[in-house]
């Protein structure tokens, strides 16, 4: 029965329900993002550890993978990845606040590292409309990248959580914004002769 009412469901009223769904994700995501914007060595703590477990979990992957059956070779490489990830992982478990100052120089290294990329991809699509926008989102990351490495270590007190916190507060204000929009192209459906675009 329930299945007949899902296929009788109309378009308008389907992504209704969806949008809904969006909505109380979207503003999930706002809260947990200010809340780690707010305390940002809580969350850089709370990443390590996440990152720590992650590994941890993927070293025993490796492990299992070990014993399959295939080549000498691959059963060695998976073998020294398991035993890295499960070091580094446990690492990061035993002392996250040493791993928070670890993840801070790298996250200050991936974004001067990702900027001369998108300077490089500037530079094959400049002729094209909006490329500008790549470069500066590359002076944008060195300058955040030079800022948390020339206060290192202190600024492992706040550029992970912060950079975290930020990245899950602009999911959730689009998400947010997306689901919005939803919910009003579904309601311009139910009018008559009416046709909306998102």
């Amino acid at each position: 029965m329930q299945a007949d009412d899902k296929r009788s469901l109309k378009p308008a009223d389907a992504l209704k329900r969806r949008s809904r769904g969006w909505l109380v994700i979207s503003i999930g995501l706002i809260a947990v993002g200010a809340v780690a914007v707010a305390l940002p060595v809580v969350a850089g703590l709370a990443t390590t550890l996440l990152i720590g477990w992650l590994l941890v979990l993927a070293a025993f992957a490796h492990f299992v993978i070990t014993f399959e059956p295939q080549r000498l070779g691959s059963r060695i490489w998976h073998a020294l990845v398991a035993v890295l990830y499960g070091l580094v992982g446990t690492y990061l478990l035993l002392h996250p606040a040493a791993g928070l100052m670890s993840l801070t120089l790298l996250f200050a290294v991936m974004l001067i590292a990702a900027a001369i990329f998108r300077v490089a991809a500037y530079l094959r699509l400049r002729h094209l409309r909006g490329a500008g926008w790549l470069l500066l989102d590359a002076l944008l990351s060195v300058v955040l990248g030079l800022l948390i490495g020339s206060q290192y270590p202190q600024s492992s007190e706040w550029a992970v959580g912060m950079l975290i916190g930020v990245s899950i507060l602009a999911n959730g204000l689009s998400g947010l914004m997306f689901s919005l929009a939803a919910r009003r192209y579904a309601e311009s459906l139910d009018e008559p002769g009416h046709s909306a675009s998102l």
